[in-house]
């Protein structure tokens, strides 16, 4: 018998300790089957940014996603990956190479 997958539907608040600082996200999250969309508002110093999230899917109680994300110019591919656990997600998260 197949798990049921976690609903992350909603509003998630993160904080990450970077190289950089601290940096604050708030992701809203729309999952539709084991599709997952939405976006992120991030914190980072004085800075405020959006940006798309895509690639996202569920998978029983593990969430992933790429967020796209234009920082100071540069575009970056951020990859999370997470496991839902009630109200909480516990993630991780990537740095992707360019892609070209």
């Amino acid at each position: 018998m197949a798990a049921l997958a976690a609903d992350v539907t909603g509003t998630w608040k993160a904080e990450f300790d970077t190289q950089i600082g601290v940096q604050k996200y708030t992701f809203t999250l729309k999952q539709d089957g084991k599709t997952v969309t939405g976006k992120a508002n991030s914190i980072i110093g004085d800075g405020k940014n959006e940006s798309s999230l895509a690639e996202g899917k569920i998978d029983g109680d593990t969430v992933s996603f790429v967020e796209l994300l234009n920082f100071q110019g540069s575009d970056l591919r951020i990859s999370y990956r997470g496991k839902v656990s009630g109200k909480e997600i516990k993630f991780s998260r990537q740095h992707l190479d360019k892609r070209q």
